[in-house]
């Protein structure tokens, strides 16, 4: 993503902080809802957009055309010195199914390296400590692998967490 000259018009939905470049100074990450521009007849000019904006200078913005409605840091689980960004995309804004994923800054690009779905209203509603960072992890036994906490409800009332090495 490229840099904008100003902040984006939009409203801010949600923030964390992590050291997303690996300098040691932890950055602050803004989402923001950009709305749809639309002419006089209510025709859409401009897809609403997601960006997420960081308070270095140095790190690229990350858009989405997608919707993005959670925001998150990830520990460095890719092992490059960087905390990782967890976004989660739910399909459609009648639906709490979605894409949550993890992406590492790259050649000074946000990467997708990992993904899983998810019902975030399923999980947040039936157990109080859930937490979006704790979905994918490093594997603390392999540099080669992550690991992919998912959270299977049983009933609609009893939640299992698996976990799978990818």
């Amino acid at each position: 993503g490229k840099k904008l000259a100003t902040e984006p018009i939009g409203e801010p939905l949600e923030s964390t902080t992590g050291d997303f470049n690996g300098d040691g100074q932890i950055e602050d990450a803004t989402l923001y809802h950009i709305p749809a521009e639309r002419d006089s007849l209510g025709h859409i000019l401009v897809d609403e957009s997601f960006i997420v904006t960081f308070s270095a200078d140095s790190i690229a913005h990350k858009s989405s055309t997608h919707r993005i409605s959670h925001i998150t840091t990830i520990s460095d689980i890719d092992h490059d010195g960087k905390d990782e960004l967890g976004l989660y995309h739910p399909y459609s804004k009648q639906t709490s199914w979605g894409d949550f994923a993890v992406y590492s800054l790259r050649g000074g690009a946000w990467q997708k390296i990992a993904s899983t779905t998810l019902n975030i209203d399923l999980i947040e509603d039936r157990d109080s400590t859930f937490c979006t960072d704790r979905i994918i992890v490093a594997d603390t036994t392999s540099h080669e692998h992550i690991v992919i906490n998912r959270h299977v409800v049983h009933d609609g009332t009893q939640i299992e967490v698996v976990s799978e090495r990818v």
